[in-house]
């Protein structure tokens, strides 16, 4: 049972008399891509037994899906969430599954410029958008037909300083 649940920075503390229940909800909380610290106080003895006071500190991830994430380099978006994140890399277009813990070591990109935009032209190798907020027009490059994109298709582009990739 839940005896006591306290606001602390970052995150919540919660106190919970059994520890059978308590890993129940470590694990509902890991599955979802909480951080997660248990530890547990001898309270006394009952019944000849020792008692113990079980604490769960909860933290929620820095990130949801939709968010993008820089590590060393390379922008990721993050599709799902849970103990393994699936995150899209927006230069190969390969989607795989990253440990929470390593995409807590990345950047969050806070307030994103993602931009409406349409394909004006596709050609072997190089597909070329139009920004619809600025009209300015990316020249993006399209190794092996990543995209599958046809002119007049719209899409979603991401700028980043320089750099635009499509979402």
């Amino acid at each position: 049972f839940i005896t006591k649940v306290m606001d602390v920075k970052n995150g919540i503390d919660i106190y919970i008399t059994t520890q059978q229940y308590a890993r129940e909800l470590v694990n509902k909380f890991k599955n979802r891509g909480f951080d997660i610290k248990t530890s547990a106080k001898l309270m006394g003895k009952k019944d000849g037994r020792d008692f113990y006071r079980v604490y769960i500190s909860v933290k929620p991830p820095r990130f949801k899906e939709g968010d993008f994430i820089e590590i060393g380099g390379r922008i990721y978006e993050v599709a799902e969430t849970g103990k393994n994140v699936i995150c899209k890399d927006l230069d190969n277009r390969i989607t795989k599954t990253v440990s929470a813990i390593k995409l807590q070591k990345g950047e969050l990109i806070v307030n994103p410029d993602v931009r409406n935009a349409v394909v004006s032209s596709v050609s072997p190798g190089e597909i070329q958008v139009l920004d619809l907020e600025n009209y300015e027009t990316y020249d993006l490059k399209n190794k092996k037909n990543k995209f599958k994109l046809n002119s007049g298709d719209e899409l979603k582009i991401l700028r980043i300083g320089n750099r635009v990739y499509v979402v």
